[in-house]
């Protein structure tokens, strides 16, 4: 995108006309057509003529859907054809209701990219436009582009450029539109144009040099007139002018002209104790993968100032030698990393290159310990140097580290972890339990570096790797790490947090995956109570699980289950969809405020349902904002209209009761909380059956709160509830009651009844024996939290034989087991909180729609 913006600014079109006509007529004709190829010299003009030819059809009243990708340097990862085709297929995704999740798989993206282009295509009358510049430069171009070789949907067209010397064979059958060189009318009006634009012109003489000069095929290029003709107007005397032109008339093409621009601004810019400073910037810069930011340069190259380097920084960009892209300096040309080799790397053996590399890579090696200091732009540059410089163990630690493999894999760039791993020499069996362990160091060191290593950040890795080695068709080898991401959240957090939920969902989908479809099933569905219970019936976590269900029914031919539930999903997309629900949370904030607050609005007439519902809107955006004082004014506000408005039993009564009963939870305020949380139960039980969530999220914070505040006799009575209602929903022996047994269990225990507990915990073990398996990971918790209720009535031998089994079982397979970090609570299944996360939503609701 910022290449586009960026050529779309260029005042370098001329002659642009005659290929606009040949690039619509491609576009107008009908029938299913081969791509059309723009071939040229480098610097011809090639990509300018696509940027600007796209603008013009985004500007068009009936315009196609246009898909376009810049490739620029072979070496940075625009060039990864994986990303690539990952980002269209984003694009596409975006038309489509209730997508898929995006694969990071690149045979599966390959094989899905052509249908999505199918399918989308349809959604646009007008048709569709894949354009691809410099596509020669991505990486395996004919295997990931193969698609183009089959029919494309009729209404698709496909737009490549290409250079000539490298344009693979399978292509170059198709019809090809050819950039010819400037003849000397057009050098003499691209110069003139070049100039104007600064404000200069030139002598008749120097402009009669120039277009004798420049007849060579080298020299007719635009790109060649641009960088000569943009100089020279910069120059500040005619003496100068005549100077450069000497200089410049001795060059043949670009990569020579760009040698001799370095020279200039040397001369121009550098002092003694400046000198060398533009040379070293240029080969970092060059060096790098992706470019360099200014503060890298700045710890780079010691001794360089900003006086120094931000008005030469500037000539750089004017001149057409440096660019930013994403907020890193690249080079703007190919040529110029050409000219950039030639001048001042290139030597026999590589070793300039190399030691820069060297340099580089130490800097970005320095920040590897450190957990927070590793950034995107570490992950991105750290592996690829090493990959240059040829350093298999140095790759090898760089990939272990779990920092940059979770930022990598964010970005979907399976394919290179894997293959950064084959030229390491390590097959993928190997690289998972390689990940695996290093999972299980993380975990070990949560508390270290100041309190920055968490739980949830070890869960959050465990995922990661999970996800990995299931998008790789590794499915035995990801059980583990999803399984033990799902029992440390259910161990750190409220077992009915979201993000137990989104455990829940990821494990679904990989037992979905090998088939085991009841055990997907029954995960499914607890993923989607939880975020029920979380966040009320229509919201799109809910959607998104209701559309996992339906495909899993689907897959079964039991469409009469799964069509209820898409045409459910479907509603509350819509819902969401609605303006109210279109905007940022800060920005509907802010509205809402404007509505409540401005004076006006509160002269429009008496207290109103809609008034008390836009007041208890702000109190939840307030309380996402940390406004905790205004978010209670604004609860109270809500509760006193509504109360006055309405009837006392009225449901809207009892949502503002459980918002302030759960802001003060929050604030451990239990004593004020309590009568809220009473009242608004007592509602909720005359208007929702037992079981519906809005009732059970009551009785779960209320239980909650009453253990942490020692109220043991009324907090039982709830996690006895608790059990029941899980036993109505699903069945007596599923997993989902066995986890609300066992936190009924740890009540017991807190309370000093062991027997009780013991029973419990009897009750659960063979709930998840037989429901899940006898060495499931929630089994080996249970039997631990067992030994210890054992062990605490003094029935020392039974504790350590129970004990012992869960040591055995996590002997055989370690890595379903994973320790957990030290000061964590004995008993696995105790929650931590109640129910307040990063999440908020967990227990402040908004108002219907």
């Amino acid at each position: 995108m910022e290449h586009l913006s960026h050529a779309i600014k260029s005042t370098c079109e001329l002659g642009f006309e005659k290929y606009y006509e040949r690039l619509n007529a491609h576009v107008a004709a009908p029938g299913p057509l081969p791509p059309l190829l723009i071939s040229g010299a480098p610097g011809s003009g090639k990509s300018l003529l696509l940027a600007k030819w796209i603008e013009l059809q985004q500007h068009k009243a009936s315009s196609p859907f246009v898909l376009y990708h810049f490739v620029g340097s072979p070496s940075a990862c625009t060039a990864d054809s994986t990303v690539m085709i990952r980002r269209l297929t984003s694009q596409l995704m975006q038309y489509v209701t209730s997508p898929p999740t995006l694969t990071c798989d690149p045979v599966r993206l390959i094989e899905e990219f052509p249908k999505w282009l199918e399918k989308v295509s349809a959604k646009f009358p007008s048709g569709l436009i894949l354009v691809f510049d410099s596509a020669d430069r991505l990486h395996n171009c004919e295997s990931y582009l193969k698609f183009l070789l089959d029919p494309l949907p009729v209404d698709s067209r496909v737009i490549i450029s290409v250079q000539d010397d490298t344009c693979p064979a399978s292509w170059r059958s198709w019809p090809c539109l050819n950039l010819t060189e400037l003849n000397t009318k057009a050098v003499k009006e691209l110069s003139r144009a070049e100039m104007a634009t600064l404000g200069r012109s030139l002598t008749e003489e120097q402009e009669g040099r120039i277009l004798t000069y420049c007849r060579s095929p080298g020299t007719c290029c635009p790109l060649y007139v641009v960088l000569l003709a943009n100089d020279l107007a910069r120059c500040s005397a005619d003496e100068m002018v005549d100077q450069r032109i000497d200089a410049y008339l001795k060059t043949s093409n670009c990569v020579q002209l760009y040698k001799a621009l370095f020279d200039a601004l040397q001369q121009e810019y550098e002092t003694s104790q400046t000198k060398g400073f533009l040379k070293k910037a240029l080969k970092y810069i060059y060096a790098s993968r992706n470019g360099l930011c200014d503060h890298e340069l700045f710890e780079l190259i010691p001794n360089l100032s900003w006086n120094f380097w931000v008005p030469l920084c500037e000539a750089l960009m004017e001149r057409h030698i440096l660019t930013r892209r994403s907020g890193l300096l690249i080079c703007a040309h190919e040529q110029v990393r050409s000219s950039i080799f030639d001048y001042y790397m290139k030597s026999s053996d590589g070793s300039v290159l190399q030691k820069v590399r060297c340099t580089l890579r130490d800097y970005f090696a320095s920040f590897k310990d450190d957990p927070e200091a590793i950034t995107y732009r570490v992950a991105d540059e750290l592996p690829w140097i090493n990959r240059q410089l040829e350093d298999r163990v140095a790759l090898q630690e760089s990939l272990v580290n779990l920092c940059i493999f979770v930022k990598l894999y964010a970005r979907g760039r399976c394919e290179e972890l894997v293959l950064h791993w084959l030229y390491v020499g390590v097959e993928k069996a190997t690289m998972a339990q390689a990940y695996l362990t290093a999972c299980k160091q993380l975990e070990d060191m949560v508390g270290q570096f100041n309190g920055l290593i968490t739980l949830s950040k070890a869960a959050d890795a465990y995922e990661a790797l999970g996800r990995y080695l299931r998008d790789l068709g590794l499915l035995n080898e990801a059980l583990a790490p999803l399984q033990r991401a799902l029992e440390i959240r259910e161990t750190a957090l409220d077992p009915d947090h979201p993000s137990v939920a989104q455990s829940l969902h990821q494990v679904a989908g990989l037992h979905a995956q090998q088939g085991k479809f009841s055990t997907a099933e029954a995960l499914y569905k607890h993923a989607l109570e939880i975020y029920e219970g979380a966040f009320g019936g229509e919201h799109l976590m809910v959607a998104k699980e209701l559309d996992a269900l339906a495909v899993l029914y689907q897959k079964q031919g039991k469409h009469e289950l799964a069509d209820p539930l898409h045409k459910r999903a479907l509603y509350i997309r819509r819902q969401c969809r609605a303006p109210q629900c279109s905007s940022s949370p800060s920005r509907r904030g802010d509205t809402l405020r404007k509505r409540v607050l401005q004076p006006e609005g509160l002269t429009m007439g008496p207290d109103s349902p809609d008034l008390a519902r836009t007041l208890n809107e702000i109190g939840v955006l307030s309380y996402l904002q940390n406004n905790i004082e205004v978010s209670e004014s604004f609860f109270k506000r809500a509760l006193d209209i509504r109360e006055r408005v309405l009837e006392a039993d009225h449901p809207d009564v009892a949502q503002s009761m459980n918002n302030l009963a759960a802001l003060y939870n929050d604030r451990k305020m239990y004593e004020e909380a309590e009568p809220f949380y009473i009242k608004a139960l007592d509602i909720r039980e005359k208007h929702f059956p037992n079981e519906h969530p809005n009732v059970v999220s009551i009785i779960k914070h209320l239980a909650m709160m009453y253990k942490k505040m020692k109220k043991f006799d009324k907090a039982e009575p709830l996690y006895q509830r608790l059990v029941d209602i899980r036993e109505r929903l699903f069945d007596v022996n599923h997993p989902s009651v066995a986890t609300a047994v066992v936190n009924w269990a740890v009540l017991c225990s807190e309370q000093g009844d062991h027997p009780k507990a013991q029973s419990l915990y009897e009750r659960a073990l063979k709930i998840y024996e037989e429901s899940l398996s006898p060495t499931h990971p929630r089994v080996y918790e249970t039997l631990k939290n067992l030994a210890l209720c054992k062990y605490e009535q003094g029935e020392f031998e039974s504790a350590a034989s129970i004990y012992k089994r869960a040591t055995e079982m996590r002997e055989a397979d370690p890595g379903s087991y994973a320790t957990p970090a030290k000061g964590d609570a004995k008993r696995s299944r105790n929650p931590s909180g109640d129910g307040l996360h990063a999440s908020s939503s967990a227990v402040l609701e908004k108002s219907a729609t």
